[in-house]
């Protein structure tokens, strides 16, 4: 009797260790796939209660989540503690980097970014994310030595000229702006942000046709740019374009700026 009953428990035993577990890994990752980021959350967490081997994907993957829905303090505390099964991995830092830029911890992220160019001096987005840092904390000197670096590596980074080229331009060097704009156009004519920057330079220069000529170029590639279409506006104010200026802001109001209800009030007369 007693045999008899160990072999149906071992049999239940074989039985339930056939029986597949839940695939959480899959099932998170299609989540996240899809944007239900929630969803995922929750199926990240049970695959890390599960203390699979490989925890630092999970933690980095539920940190992601958690960036996306705003929730900055949890998102950091799981890329740390993907980081600690992960020291030295350089997606790791550049996830903590970029959700350290969120939270404007600028600092914090310079040192973050500071670690990974210590590991990969000529690491290109942590040079970039370092440039545009540098130049939010007022050390100009250190972006554009971080740009120039990058550009003698890769000339043809248009993203790079464009982020040095608005450097330039919040210091007020226009024409070395608009260098920089026109070689990115050279290497992707269909860079938004490019037109974007040469039309901002042109209303700096007082040269309005040439800036809306390039706020249409930029609004045709980016139509729903909201910063686009604000800065064609306001230009349209300078030309007295008061028909075309009120579109602008219409446009901008369909999009969802809270800013576009003060421009409608102010240059439109509409409540």
């Amino acid at each position: 009797m007693k045999n008899g009953l160990m072999i149906v428990l071992l049999l239940i035993t074989l039985l339930l260790s056939c029986i597949d577990k839940p695939n959480y890994k899959f099932l998170a990752d299609s989540q996240y796939k899809n944007k239900n980021y929630k969803m995922a959350i929750s199926m990240y967490t049970k695959q890390i209660s599960t203390n699979d081997s490989d925890l630092a994907y999970s933690y980095k993957m539920r940190a992601m989540c958690y960036y996306y829905i705003g929730e900055l303090d949890s998102a950091i505390s799981d890329i740390d503690s993907s980081i600690l099964y992960k020291k030295d991995n350089i997606e790791n830092l550049s996830i903590k980097g970029l959700i350290l830029k969120k939270q404007q911890r600028l600092h914090d992220a310079l040192d973050v970014y500071s670690t990974i160019l210590y590991v990969d001096s000529d690491n290109i987005e942590a040079l970039n994310s370092f440039a545009i840092l540098s130049g939010k904390i007022g050390d100009h000197a250190l972006a554009f030595k971080c740009y120039n670096k990058i550009l003698n590596i890769d000339s043809t980074n248009y993203i790079v000229l464009c982020n040095r080229a608005t450097l330039y331009k919040d210091l007020g060097y226009t024409d070395l702006s608009i260098i920089d704009c026109e070689r990115a156009l050279i290497y992707n004519p269909n860079y938004s942000n490019a037109y974007f920057i040469l039309a901002v330079n042109n209303v700096l220069q007082k040269r309005y046709l040439q800036a809306l000529s390039h706020f249409d170029k930029a609004n045709e590639l980016a139509p729903n740019d909201t910063q686009i279409l604000k800065a064609r506006g306001m230009a349209h104010i300078k030309m007295k374009e008061l028909n075309k200026a009120c579109n602008d802001f219409e446009l901008l109001s369909k999009l969802g700026s809270k800013e576009a209800t003060l421009f409608l009030k102010k240059y439109c007369n509409k409540q």
